[in-house]
Formats: C-alpha cells, structure tokens, sequence
C-alpha cells in the first residue's frame, strides 16, 4: 500500500512510520524536511510546508483581475463564487464585473440557512444565475428543487457532510425558477435546443412578474 504521512518524525508518527514500513508499505512523508536524521530507513521524503500557501484573499483577489481584465469574456464562477455565505460580496461582485455569472453547485446549504435573504438575492440578480450541480445523481435533485420552489422549513439536505444544520425553502417565484434552471443557459451557451424549454414571458406580461 502506498502511505503518505504528514509530518512522520514525531514521537508517535515516527513509530507509525516504522511499522508501516515494517508491514512493506509504500511510505512517502511530507513534512518541512527539519528533522531528517528522524527519517527511518526506507521511507521518501517530500519537502514543504502545508500552510505555505496564498491565502483564501489572495486567491479571490487574483480570480477577480482575470475577470476585470477581459470584460468581453462571460465567466461563470462556480459554487456561488465561494461568496455564498456572504452574499452582500457576491452581489458587489456581480455589480462590479457584469461579465460574471455565477451557479448553485453544491451550497444550498448556505442559501437555505438564510432562506429571506438568498430569496432576495436571486430576485435580485436573477439574470445572472445559473442551476448548477457537480454530479449528476438523480435522487439528490428533489433537495434542490425543494429548497428553490418551496416554503418548507427544517428539512434536510442531501448529504450529512455538506452541511449538519437543517434547511429552509427559498419559495422562488416561477419568473425566477424559470431563468435558473433553463433561461439563463439558453443565453450562454449557445448549441442548446432552445425550442425544447418553455418560452420564457417578458416582464409585464401574463406570466412575466
């Protein structure tokens, strides 16, 4: 078996490192390569440190200049942007860079904790969001479509680890939902069958609130 420890030259991982290599296993360490004369016989060593690294900021700011710096290019930034437990950020956000779209992938969790607030948030912007999943597994969609169309309250997501807190629905009006799950993509990516989705009504209409 293939290991990889980190750290592996302390009091106990040292003796962790040995018996692993003992029972003929693979053994790689990463660790900040200060205690070498530590490393048992056999063992690989892969030198850094695990919190040398840009900070979540840093990450934000850079992704944010690749957006302003080609207005011409429409940008989709995945999972709420990383913003959706700040949503006042996401908006200034989409404020700022009109080229940016943003998806729903794997935090309605966040949206569902503060369900008043991220129902204004996609009234809001509601032209610039789009219905969005990481895998396609069929019976997780019902948590989303619940959380989006419905004023239920404490239920529960669709997986433990996403979250450990109970969710809320966000009773989108149909204007909204529509533009969410199929309007907003018709409008990006080009190639799709538009004349198999609904027409979507134009604002003061019947049906365009």
């Amino acid at each position: 078996m293939k290991v990889l420890l980190i750290g592996g030259t302390g009091l106990i991982s040292t003796a962790i490192t040995a018996r692993l290599l003992a029972r003929g296993d693979d053994v790689t360490l990463y660790n900040r390569g200060r205690s070498r004369a530590d490393i048992p016989p056999g063992a690989q060593l892969l030198t850094g440190d695990r919190t040398d690294y840009p900070t979540f900021e840093a990450l934000m700011a850079e992704r944010d200049r690749l957006f302003a710096k080609h207005p011409k290019t429409m940008f989709i930034a995945a999972h709420f942007g990383f913003h959706a437990n700040d949503l006042d950020r996401l908006g200034r956000m989409l404020d700022r860079l009109p080229n940016v779209y943003t998806e729903t992938g794997a935090i309605i969790e966040e949206l569902a904790r503060q369900p008043r607030a991220a129902r204004a948030f996609f009234v809001k912007y509601q032209d610039r969001i789009l219905f969005g999943k990481d895998t396609y597994e069929a019976s997780e969609y019902p948590a989303f479509f619940r959380t989006f169309e419905t004023a239920d309250e404490y239920f529960d997501g669709y997986r433990d680890y996403h979250a450990f807190w109970k969710l809320y629905g966000l009773d989108l009006p149909d204007m909204v939902l529509r533009k969410l799950y199929y309007g907003n993509a018709l409008k990006l990516v080009h190639g799709l069958p538009v004349a198999d989705f609904p027409p979507i009504p134009a604002p003061g209409t019947a049906g365009g609130h």
